[in-house]
């Protein structure tokens, strides 16, 4: 049974690009600010990875919270 979960997701890296007034080469300057992603997926782990197969880690993404919002 699939459910819907809400992920609070960022990337760091464009954080200190923005912080220090520039721009990060690949990313808008709005991943500096935390996104919330929803994601249906069976459980809280397999929403976790099917954000992260997308934006991965190795390009900076952080994954701060992941929570059902179907209950």
């Amino acid at each position: 049974m699939s459910r819907t979960f809400e992920v609070e997701i960022f990337n760091p890296l464009v954080a200190a690009a923005t912080a220090k007034g520039e721009h990060y080469k690949k990313l808008d300057d709005g991943w500096a600010e935390m996104r919330y992603v929803e994601v249906t997926a069976s459980d809280e782990e397999a929403a976790r990875r099917r954000l992260l197969s997308r934006y991965r880690e190795d390009e900076g993404f952080v994954i701060r919270a992941v929570r059902a919002i179907d209950e």
